[in-house]
């Protein structure tokens, strides 16, 4: 039986702090505070925490969402939170508290689509009355996985990110149910159950909706092999339709080394861009490069979309944030989410051949218009 914890009735030593407590500051002394305990055991209320830390209700509730996401707590509705035992650094060896109601995602972070894609998983399983634990891995290591006991085997396991396949077959191979939501590199075909967006369609309306608006010279911000996916295949299906018409359109790429060096010298990006023949119009592989090319931008005082028209991708919240708010590609986070947990939870695990695909959709906003004559 886990042990439940409560408050010390001395107060920890925190210094003087203001009644909108620093949410990072809480976070920390919270997560100090978790270390002088042991795995199973359970933690005050939040209401408890509020007091013994001097927080505010909304300052405490991120500062426990801070830990979930580190997977250093799990939190089960209308039963409590407990301190994890998967505390490790390197997933190898180490164990899992969970049980049969609890979810537990994987991902590399990247700061944006990824990232964006746990923030709301926390709100889909807490509606499913379930529990989530999350783990954030290393990006340079896919590690091996230390399943528990199976009396304690969870619900099923969410991997984000298709570069952790190796991961997720080794846990299906183990009698784990497994979902991964990420699209599978050109020409692979999934061997756990997938969910993912047809990038093809959407590098595709990205890069038709700069051509409708008449732009015949158009650059694909990305990273070095950035041909070889999915997105780019669809932008040049867009490109090779409009050059039947219009023979004489052109398309480049923006290695993202380029874009360092703009940020560092924005005078850069606006000579580039004044150049005869630069790209009127620049489709950036997601909403955080795109948000990031805006700011250079704006500081080489090359205007959007007058000088420049430029399309994002994940129509994360960040894209309706900066100014002009930016054009984006949607592909249904949470109907992704949804289906995950679809999966998850039904009677019987789907096949491993099992895919879902999604159709994305273009939003439309202030950071394109017509190329300026």
């Amino acid at each position: 039986m886990p042990r439940a914890i409560m408050p010390s009735t001395t107060k920890p030593a925190l210094g003087k702090r203001s009644k909108n407590s620093d949410i990072k500051q809480v976070a920390q002394d919270l997560d100090r505070f978790c270390a002088t305990l042991h795995p199973g055991d359970r933690l005050p209320t939040h209401t408890e925490l509020m007091h013994q830390f001097r927080a505010s209700e909304r300052t405490m509730l991120r500062a426990l969402d801070e830990l979930q996401r580190a997977g250093k707590i799990v939190r089960r509705n209308g039963v409590g939170t407990f301190i994890s035992d998967w505390q490790d650094n390197s997933l190898t060896g180490a164990p899992l508290l969970a049980d049969n109601r609890t979810i537990i995602a994987l991902t590399k972070p990247d700061h944006s689509f990824f990232d964006r894609c746990m923030d709301l998983l926390f709100r889909h399983v807490e509606t499913a009355d379930l529990a989530l634990l999350c783990r954030l891995i290393n990006p340079d290591n896919t590690p091996s996985l230390a399943l528990p006991p199976s009396i304690q085997q969870p619900l099923g396991f969410i991997l984000f990110r298709y570069d952790l396949a190796p991961l997720a077959r080794q846990l299906q191979d183990a009698g784990c149910r497994v979902v991964m939501v990420g699209a599978p590199p050109v020409d692979v075909t999934p061997e756990v159950p997938c969910i993912y967006s047809d990038h093809e369609r959407g590098g595709y309306l990205a890069t038709r909706h700069l051509l409708t608006l008449g732009h015949q010279r158009i650059a694909f911000l990305g990273f070095a092999n950035v041909q070889q996916t999915l997105r780019w295949r669809g932008h040049q299906k867009a490109i090779k339709e409009a050059q039947r018409q219009t023979p004489n359109i052109e398309t480049t790429i923006l290695p993202q080394e380029k874009m360092s060096s703009w940020a560092k010298s924005p005078e850069r990006a606006a000579a580039y861009f004044s150049k005869p023949g630069a790209p009127t119009g620049v489709v950036a592989w997601n909403d955080h490069e795109a948000a990031t090319l805006l700011s250079v931008l704006v500081r080489a005082g090359v205007k959007v979309p007058e000088a420049i028209s430029l399309v994002g991708y994940d129509a994360l919240p960040e894209g309706t944030l900066v100014y002009p708010t930016l054009t984006t590609v949607d592909h249904a986070i949470d109907e992704q989410l949804q289906a995950a947990l679809s999966l998850l939870t039904r009677p019987t695990p789907p096949p491993a051949s099992h895919t879902v695909v999604v159709v994305p959709s273009l939003v439309s906003r202030e950071s394109c218009g017509p190329p300026k004559q």
